[in-house]
């Protein structure tokens, strides 16, 4: 909780680090998470991708807010932080997700915050119930992507139907 508080501090330059900046040279980051029932939030991404030297960001564990509604159906509800980002802001060129599932509107905040996205590597981990719904469509990757289509170079995709551990 201290480390989770501190880097939002850091990374929003709220007090102490609005006088004093921090990590302003920090290029790569990579965050790993293992719990069997949770995993971060899509909105914990911002506060990497607003560090102003940040070139590459590896994060483990990510997952949209997913509600089943009842046996047939499921909702997901966007992120608010990521999806509130302004779109071509962000200096990272390359994205590293793995055991992951964004729902369409994260992911498409997500890959166009970047001003020039060269690398997207992106491992789906989906509970089988979550298949139909998560955003891991053809339609989502390809509105995700359609901005960084004159930068992207490449592209790395792996859908694996059950939890990744």
């Amino acid at each position: 909780m201290i480390f989770d508080t501190n880097i939002e501090r850091i990374c929003n330059r709220l007090p102490p680090f609005k006088i004093t900046p921090a990590l302003t040279h920090l290029e790569d980051v990579r965050h790993t998470y293992r719990d069997e029932f949770y995993a971060l939030e899509p909105g914990y991404m911002t506060r990497w991708l607003t560090l102003p030297s940040i070139r590459r960001l590896f994060v483990h564990s990510v997952s949209c807010h997913y509600y089943k509604v009842n046996d047939t159906s499921a909702m997901i509800e966007a992120d608010s932080h990521l999806v509130s980002m302004t779109p071509y802001t962000s200096s990272v060129e390359h994205i590293e997700l793995r055991s992951c599932a964004l729902g369409h509107e994260d992911l498409v905040a997500l890959l166009w915050a970047p001003k020039a996205l060269r690398t997207f590597i992106y491992e789906i981990a989906l509970f089988p119930e979550m298949i139909e719904t998560v955003g891991h469509s053809f339609i989502a990757l390809n509105d995700a992507l359609s901005q960084q289509k004159e930068v992207l170079q490449e592209l790395w995709l792996d859908v694996a139907t059950e939890k990744v551990l």
